[in-house]
């Protein structure tokens, strides 16, 4: 905001930009003061990472290329803020740097502090925060213990701490009980994260708040875009809801295991609580996952009360950037790029500003409150080619292509209907307005309406399209259906009449490699067997041949993958994710 200012105020020197840039960066870090707070109490927690390599002289080059990346910075000179460190602890020799803060603190002259007194607000802060990096240590550090190469990270070196006996290491802490479900498993991976650490890690999440309570201040305090209270005011509420968002999300330990069984698996427990999902209510789409030729199916139900807010939070930070944009746009300022942003967006308020605001309201409030909270995206590849002129016809006739469709629950027909209405009047009120301002005419298509088997459904005519290659929006009297191809929703409807799926809750998905790879095989072959209609001259169809080898080699090396599954849900009170790439 003061960078802004003072351009539009003809104030732009190079240490006035400097300074304002470093102040916009505070706003963006929100309050500086409170930042200070946290980072005193802030310490780096201790993280050991630990590589099995059983070859010796690899595990031998893998530690000396760590340690030697690490010596470089001693290379740096002695007022560098870097101290070797070469000391045994645990029985393995530790080599690496750390970060000394009083070095640190002290590369900061009284230039520099003075610099920093306008994002910290004043030279006191500044003191105060150079004194907590005073106080402040980060170790880096390597060494080799058996087979393995370690790296260890932290506020202090205490913190690297090996045990000889399984019953003194964390194996043995209460909340790695969730190990006891895996102990006949060929484990690959382990991590763990205690409550307490999340917690740390989290107290201060948030995603626009800061920015919009240092863009709220900013604005309060310059007058040259006017009366700026409005926007204040949705910034505010930005902030608002963004901490009650952040408000909602809990973690407790997390605990995630690697291993080998019929590909790889990972399993995860505890962590976040899943606050955007609701885990207690079945799917009742999952049936369509077990349709033929899946080759992507996500099914979801969210968690009403949190997307509530986020659409609110969205709706609030894009109508403050309009208005922000719009007291811009009402300035007068003589520059010539100014200029033509003016001009753009005087057109933009004239030919869509107020129609695109409806058709956001008709989405975000009447389709929102028209539908229920569960989703399920499928994309098979049993649509066909649509009659695209000049396209040979032996792919028109043969062709094969995705059908991508996205289902949810019908909660209330009559808002749906009230949702297509506003955004089909909006179209043609935006058409209507670039017609009257001379540019193309381009007349609003007659939607066309058509029911069978109890399914309405609203297309758009396109001489190309056929059953199975037309876009179309559909509702049966329980589902709403978007979707690339009317057949695919006749044979879903039929799918989900006739019941049966999986029990599952939460958020699933799955990617079916096996499908990809029988469609990147259908259209080599076919294109192999009509190189002559398909290329359009002897150079394209030999460089297709030519690489065709290369092509095929990697298609079967994909298919060595199956598929690949994952399902985040809650299992008696405690988060869960299961993660499963299917091999052969």
């Amino acid at each position: 905001v003061s960078m802004a200012a003072a351009s539009l105020k003809g104030e732009a020197d190079p240490e006035t930009m400097q300074g304002v840039a470093m102040s916009m960066f505070t706003g963006i870090l929100g309050d500086p003061k409170a930042g200070i707070d946290i980072f005193e109490k802030a310490d780096m927690p201790p993280l050991t990472l630990g590589f099995k390599v059983s070859d010796d002289d690899m595990r031998e080059q893998l530690a000396a290329i760590i340690a030697g990346f690490l010596s470089q910075a001693l290379e740096a000179g002695e007022e560098a803020p870097f101290v070797e460190i070469k000391e045994a602890r645990s029985g393995v020799e530790l080599t690496g740097i750390t970060v000394d803060g009083k070095r640190a603190a002290d590369l900061a002259d009284e230039d520099t502090r003075q610099e920093m007194s306008q994002v910290f607000g004043g030279r006191a802060e500044v003191d105060r925060f150079m004194g907590a990096v005073a106080k402040k240590k980060i170790h880096v550090a390597t060494g080799v213990k058996g087979d393995h190469v370690l790296i260890y990270l932290g506020g202090s070196l205490e913190g690297f701490q090996l045990v000889e006996e399984p019953a003194d290491s964390l194996v043995a802490n209460e909340e790695m009980n969730f190990l006891s479900n895996y102990a006949d498993k060929d484990i690959r991976m382990l991590a763990f994260g205690e409550e307490e650490a999340f917690d740390k890690m989290t107290s201060e999440g948030e995603a626009f708040a800061s920015m919009a309570l240092g863009l709220k201040a900013g604005l309060a305090e310059t007058e040259v875009f006017g009366d700026t209270r409005d926007v204040q005011t949705l910034l505010g509420h930005v902030a608002k809801v963004d901490q009650q968002l952040f408000g909602m999300m809990d973690y407790s330990r997390s605990g995630m295991v690697g291993f080998i069984e019929n590909g790889f698996k990972i399993e995860s427990h505890g962590g976040s609580n899943l606050p955007s999902i609701d885990t207690k209510t079945p799917h009742s789409f999952s049936a369509l996952g077990d349709m033929e030729d899946v080759l992507l199916f996500s099914n979801s139900r969210s968690n009403p009360e949190f997307t509530g807010k986020l659409a609110e939070m969205i709706d609030s930070l894009g109508e403050a950037s309009y208005l922000m944009a719009r007291r811009v746009a009402e300035l007068e300022v003589d520059d010539g790029d100014f200029e033509e942003f003016q001009e753009g967006f005087a057109m933009f308020e004239q030919l869509a500003a107020k129609d695109l605001a409806e058709i956001w309201q008709a989405i975000s409030v009447d389709w929102a409150q028209g539908t229920d909270d569960e989703g399920a995206l499928v994309i098979d590849t049993k649509g066909t080619m649509p009659k695209i002129p000049e396209v040979p016809g032996v792919i028109i006739e043969k062709g094969r292509i995705p059908r991508i469709t996205y289902v949810t629950p019908v909660k209330d027909a009559a808002k749906l209907t009230q949702s297509w209405t506003r955004i089909e009047k909006a179209v043609t009120n935006i058409l209507k307005t670039v017609k009257e301002q001379g540019g193309p005419e381009i007349p609003m298509q007659e939607l066309i309406e058509s029911e069978k088997d109890g399914v309405k459904s609203f297309f758009y005519p396109i001489p190309t399209t056929t059953n199975n290659a037309r876009p179309i929006v559909a509702m049966t009297e329980k589902n709403f259906y978007l979707s690339t191809s009317q057949t695919a929703v006749a044979e879903m409807k039929a799918k989900l009449e006739a019941g049966g799926g999986p029990l599952r809750m939460g958020a699933y998905s799955r990617v079916n490699f096996t499908v990809a790879k029988e469609l990147a095989e259908f259209w080599v072959k076919l294109a192999k067997e009509n190189a002559d209609a398909l290329f359009e001259n002897d150079f394209q169809k030999d460089d297709f041949m030519e690489n065709l080898p290369m092509i095929e080699k990697f298609i079967a090396a994909f298919g060595e993958m199956k598929d690949m599954t994952a399902h985040s849900r809650k299992e008696d009170g405690e988060s869960r994710m299961s993660l499963h790439f299917n091999m052969k």
